[in-house]
């Protein structure tokens, strides 16, 4: 099995649509369509976005609803009962007949009408909520926007550490091989969502919007100004490797670590995903021989702003630094 330290990799790994002349390390402008960049499954029988065509459309509620629910909201809101009814004066005014909120609203219903046809973006909101709410928020997005996970310890582990008199942070046995199952269930859960095999999500009402799905694994938020955007380097094309293709990051002491998804079968010859033992024992490796270094990672906690820059810096530092920032945008995860 391959085990190296992260280096420039560029080929057969570009977004879709993105040619290797035209993808550097920090792009110089983001793609103004990257939200098409992340590819469906080409499997023909792909059911994971089967009922996409079937949903309804994002609706725009009645403005006299909208300016009601916004009365309630600032009930519980205000401090007193002059500052409620000075907010309820104002937005009477708004609302009433012939006045600017109608005049609002209709272009409002113009713009739904425009993005629902082909060639639009699907909804009314899906612009202004991906360029503004979400890839605009300019605060750090550790906490804020990110989650994470974490797992209670079953009771016969009393300890994630073994507590090394010589290196307090290695982990017990039973840590690894909680890391590993993590990691080879992704693995297997990825291989299935990028062959179209996971069914949609449904309430009793019908089928709910799969179409984040596409951003789960294979793809990375850049850091920008003035707004982030994203990257998908999903394999478009049909292969028979189509969903374990690919390389996942593990971080030790500052150091960036890729693992291929994949190892090459001693019989048959043929890739396949690495097993939950494999993974076990790159882990071990890992976390065995692997020296502290700068704490770089840090950077990605900052305001966006402030990331975006020292993420331009660090790129253009070096070619090894671009490399090690494309496998990081490139991993499965």
């Amino acid at each position: 099995m391959a085990l190296r330290r992260s280096n420039a990799t560029y080929a057969g790994m570009l977004p879709l649509g993105l040619r290797p002349s035209e993808y550097t390390v920090p792009l110089a402008q983001p793609p103004s369509n990257w939200k098409t960049l992340a590819p469906f499954p080409s499997n023909p029988n792909a059911e994971t976005y089967s009922k996409q065509e079937s949903l309804s459309h994002l609706p725009i509620p009645p403005l006299a609803s909208t300016l009601e629910k916004l009365k309630t909201s600032l009930q519980a809101m205000a401090v007193s009962e002059a500052e409620y009814d000075a907010a309820v004066t104002k937005i009477d005014e708004f609302g009433r007949p012939g006045g600017i909120g109608e005049a609002l609203h209709k272009r409002l219903e113009q713009r739904r009408e425009k993005e629902e046809q082909v060639g639009g973006r699907g909804h009314w909101l899906e612009e202004w909520w991906d360029e503004l709410a979400y890839m605009g928020y300019r605060d750090s997005v550790v906490i804020n926007v990110s989650y994470y996970y974490g797992f209670d310890l079953p009771p016969s582990a009393q300890t994630p550490l073994a507590q090394s008199a010589s290196d307090s942070t290695i982990p017990t046995s039973f840590s690894l091989q909680r890391g590993a199952s993590t990691i080879r269930s992704a693995l297997l859960f990825r291989h299935r969502l990028l062959n179209g095999l996971v069914p949609p999500d449904a309430v009793k009402q019908g089928p709910l919007c799969m179409d984040s799905w596409r951003w789960m694994f294979d793809s990375c938020r850049i850091p920008h100004k003035p707004a982030d955007y994203a990257l998908s380097f999903t394999p478009a094309e049909k292969s028979k490797e189509v969903g374990i293709d690919g390389h996942f990051i593990v971080l030790r002491k500052n150091k960036v670590w890729k693992i291929p998804n994949t190892v090459k079968d001693s019989s048959s010859g043929e890739s396949r995903l690495l097993s939950t033992t494999e993974i076990e024992s790159a882990l071990n490796h890992i976390v065995y021989n692997t020296t502290s270094g700068p704490a770089i990672g840090n950077l990605t906690a900052s305001d966006r702003d402030s990331w975006a820059d020292d993420y331009a810096v660090l790129a253009s530092i070096s070619e090894r630094n671009a490399g090690i920032l494309h496998d990081i945008h490139s991993a499965a995860f």
